[in-house]
This record gives C-alpha cells, structure tokens and sequence, in this order.
C-alpha cells in the first residue's frame, strides 16, 4: 500500500518517513527536520500529518 503525504511546509518536500519513539507513540517526519503531531498508530500520525493546520500570510494594513 502507497501511502500518500501532504507536501511537508517548510520545503515542500514528499518523502517523509513514519517512525516510532516508542515512548511517545508515532509520528511522521520529513528530511529537513519537520516532525509532525504524534499518534497511538502509525496511520494516526500520518492522518494527523496530512490534516495539520496550514498557517496563512496575514496582510499588513498600515492606517497612513
């Protein structure tokens, strides 16, 4: 089974890995550094990866 990631934020990048901390459950992380929300199971983190909040550019509105 393929499984398909949302392109990781900080590079865009699309091969990000699963792993396990054991302590700390599963999370998904990417080549830069990025590591994703960690999950009880493996399709948890990589579900929690690809549903992450997406931060948006807030304008700047000078009142000159």
């Amino acid at each position: 089974m393929t499984v398909k990631f949302v392109p990781c934020p900080f590079n865009g990048c699309t091969s990000q890995r699963v792993k396990s901390s054991g302590r700390w459950g599963w999370f998904v992380s990417c080549a830069c550094g990025a590591v994703g929300p960690s999950a009880d199971s493996r399709e948890g983190a990589i579900e929690a990866w690809n549903r992450r909040f997406e931060p948006r550019q807030m304008s700047l509105e000078l009142g000159v």
